[in-house]
């Protein structure tokens, strides 16, 4: 080991000496340093003597630290980087060439170096707003990844980007009832739907709440039934999956404000208190369904009698004995 640092002390000491002497016999002004990754630093490792020659690829400074990285060099700047996201200050902290020691890096640029979710970023254009970039047209911007500039997304991902609904996230859903709203166990992830058979019922609408029943899904129209009869009013409606409290599926209800109303075409019923069939045109009640006691005729006369009404028979005796030759019916 003593002997390769001997003679490689020899060979600078010639080199130098001979380097004065073409310096004073009209050569040139010493040593050149090889200068292999072009950063202006040369070699120490690697002289030959500048004997005025055109000598590419060299430099008259040994003061390079790695001559195989252009990076690597005694000017190479260093930054502050006190959050640690890895972009520093814009103000030059030191120059070497290699990191000193703390929270160092060599890149400039950080528009908060206190927190390091802001920091430079790229984003790239997104034209629908699905939150899924494209590649051209991408700018570099301050920011933290969840909040883009507007119309700029933090991925190049995009499949579609004049469709929101497409993007690597898209949930193809399996429509099994063929109501056009698919399930939400059943799906597939992906930009688009594969071609494959098994895949020829998963469309892009998802949400249905029940994949047995076509009827049901986020379309289906729920009716008021605030009277409880079991029939809806057409006039106040609810869409939605699944059933609302106090609605019903038909719009059927003459009359939401009563349950005596239903879906049957209401009309005027009336008392029949003495069992005759005929009613009290007095003694009514409107509704669908007829109550018992009660007849869809108001002709009686007197309600009290089941013997006196329309067809009561009343006989004629004109004689006054107690027989009558001739009939009338009526009540009276």
């Amino acid at each position: 080991m003593k002997k390769i640092y001997i003679k490689q002390l020899i060979t600078v000491c010639i080199l130098l000496f001979m380097g004065e002497v073409y310096g004073q016999f009209g050569g040139g002004d010493g040593l050149l340093f090889r200068d292999a990754d072009g950063d202006g630093y040369g070699n120490p490792n690697n002289a030959i003597f500048d004997d005025g020659g055109n000598h590419l690829g060299y430099v008259t400074n040994d003061d390079d630290c790695n001559d195989n990285n252009a990076i690597i060099n005694p000017y190479r700047a260093w930054y502050k980087d006190n959050d640690g996201d890895g972009w520093g200050s814009n103000s030059v902290a030191n120059r070497q060439c290699y990191k000193p020691a703390g929270k160092y890096v060599d890149k400039k640029g950080d528009c908060n170096d206190a927190n390091s979710s802001i920091r430079p970023r790229t984003f790239y254009p997104d034209g629908d707003g699905d939150g899924y970039g494209v590649s051209g047209g991408a700018i570099s911007s301050c920011g933290s990844a969840s909040n883009p500039p507007q119309g700029y997304a933090n991925n190049p991902n995009d499949c579609n980007d004049n469709d929101g609904r497409l993007h690597p996230n898209t949930r193809w859903s399996y429509d099994g009832d063929g109501d056009g709203w698919g399930g939400n166990t059943t799906y597939y992830v992906g930009c688009s739907r594969p071609n494959e058979p098994q895949y020829a019922e998963y469309i892009l609408d998802g949400g249905d709440c029940n994949d047995n029943d076509a009827s049901l899904n986020p379309n289906t129209i729920w009716y008021r039934d605030a009277d409880n009869d079991g029939w809806g009013n057409k006039n106040v409606t609810k869409k939605q999956c699944n059933k609302p409290s106090g609605y019903v599926r038909n719009d059927d209800d003459y009359n939401d404000g009563t349950n005596l109303i239903t879906n049957i075409a209401p009309r005027n019923f009336y008392r029949d208190a003495d069992g005759d069939t005929f009613g009290d045109p007095n003694n009514k009640t409107y509704r669908s369904v007829k109550p018992s006691g009660y007849v869809t005729n108001a002709s009686d006369c007197n309600d009290g009698s089941a013997a006196i009404h329309p067809n009561t028979v009343w006989y004629k005796n004109s004689d006054g004995d107690g027989f009558a030759s001739t009939t009338r019916k009526q009540c009276t």
